[in-house]
């Protein structure tokens, strides 16, 4: 849904319908041309990752030979949720949370704040009875609510000149330094640990070594939403890099 498909009253049911068939359809597709054992990421982010729930949930949770070519569900900037202090259930029976860098077939989700999470925000809470939502610290998926060092990675030309996505995520403010390459890291800049207070289960980040504040946008009600996923893309690499490794050692 775009911006303005949002600003005009947002989704329906038959355009939910309409954009999950063609996501569904991809996983089919894919499926019939790569037959086999070959390992599978699956990577979302807010709508996306809403696609990738229902995708999990019917075609992959409860299908034990599916689930074996998972290598992970990187399930960013959505509700994925697990019982309450439970690394399992809610949005899933079978897939787990990841609570380890090499192990496999499992969930790393969050969602991102840095301050006191609003009593109206849009993200970090369920309705759903027992649940929580699911935060996994990509620095430290075993110690998630330990603060880490975070390895944020993001372009170098702004995302999308020209388109009010574009401008939004310029102001977020995340420092831009002067290079030619057309990524840049950001290291010793932002700390982050899994944090369920005022009732909300996020990712709070933290400004290390006078780095800048980054900026909710487009309300403190969405927190970090636009920078989900690089906040911490370096984190992301390695992990994913780790859990091939032990999805080739131990599924060929």
């Amino acid at each position: 849904m775009t911006l303005a498909g949002l600003g005009a009253g947002g989704f329906t049911p038959e355009s939910l319908e309409i954009a999950y068939a063609d996501v569904r359809r991809a996983w089919l597709d894919y499926n019939r041309r790569r037959k086999g054992n070959r390992g599978v990421v699956l990577i979302g982010h807010s709508q996306g990752t809403f696609m990738l729930q229902q995708l999990l949930a019917e075609e992959i949770d409860a299908n034990p030979s599916a689930r074996r070519r998972l290598v992970a569900a990187i399930l960013l900037g959505g509700g994925v949720t697990v019982e309450q202090g439970s690394d399992r259930g809610g949005s899933f029976e079978h897939v787990r949370a990841c609570r380890s860098a090499r192990q496999i077939g499992c969930l790393i989700s969050w969602v991102t704040f840095n301050e006191t999470v609003p009593a109206n925000s849009i993200f970090g809470r369920t309705a759903n009875e027992g649940e929580e939502v699911l935060c996994t610290n990509p620095a430290a998926p075993r110690m998630s609510s330990r603060n880490r060092k975070l390895r944020s990675v993001f372009p170098s030309e702004p995302f999308a000149p020209g388109t009010t996505i574009g401008v939004a995520t310029g102001l977020v403010g995340a420092p831009v330094p002067d290079v030619t390459t057309p990524w840049y890291e950001l290291r010793n800049h932002y700390s982050a640990h899994c944090d369920d207070g005022d009732g909300a289960n996020v990712l709070q980040v933290e400004e290390l070594f006078g780095a800048p504040a980054l900026n909710p946008v487009p309300t403190p009600a969405w927190g970090l939403h636009l920078v989900d996923a690089n906040i911490a893309l370096g984190n992301l690499n390695s992990l994913v890099r780790q859990k091939a490794r032990r999805f080739v050692q131990t599924r060929g």
